[in-house]
């Protein structure tokens, strides 16, 4: 199994686990990789490989999130776009997101380094596209960071009830709120 191939089972177990609970025992039955083939793989253990986790889920950000984001299309359609990218990465609602979990953890000052700047650019992204649309630029900045704040409680509250209505439902009313 090449790491491509293992990146996303990694990913599940992280998000399903937290990192502290994501055990090399856990992690081996789920991949079908012995101990050994693991740290093949990821010699510096379970650090890399939420690191290399991370490291893919930035590749998938820029091509799925910033770069729709950034298109030179009406400010609904890029918002659009976000929303469905959203409902792909956290599978309409069903799961947690990895950066939330990983801040939660104890090793969490390993990961700032991906997280801090995963999120300030999501808010910066969303900002310009309030911006784009006529909205002044604290206003924006501020409705984005709102944006941010209500798209993870969403995933928490979808999380804590084992539905994804409240996540869905955002997504479905947010371009068309945020422009209003």
């Amino acid at each position: 199994m090449d790491k491509q191939t293992l990146l996303p089972i990694l990913l599940s177990i992280f998000r399903e686990y937290g990192y502290e609970g994501a055990s090399l025992s856990k992690i081996s039955e789920r991949t079908g990789l012995g101990k050994a083939s693991l740290y093949h793989h990821f010699p510096n253990g379970k650090q890399q490989m939420a690191q290399e986790v991370l490291n893919h889920l930035e590749q998938w950000r820029e091509e799925h999130i910033f770069t729709p984001l950034l298109m030179n299309t009406t400010p609904l359609s890029r918002l659009e776009g976000l929303t469905h990218s959203l409902k792909q990465v956290y599978e309409n609602g069903h799961v947690a997101c990895i950066l939330a979990v990983l801040t939660l953890s104890e090793a969490h000052q390993t990961f700032l380094p991906h997280i801090q700047p995963a999120f300030k650019r999501l808010i910066q992204a969303i900002a310009q596209v309030l911006q784009d649309a006529g909205i002044n630029e604290n206003n924006a900045l501020e409705q984005a960071q709102d944006t941010v704040i209500r798209i993870q409680g969403a995933l928490i509250l979808s999380r804590a009830l084992q539905s994804p209505e409240p996540f869905l439902q955002l997504m479905d009313k947010l371009p068309k709120q945020l422009l209003s």
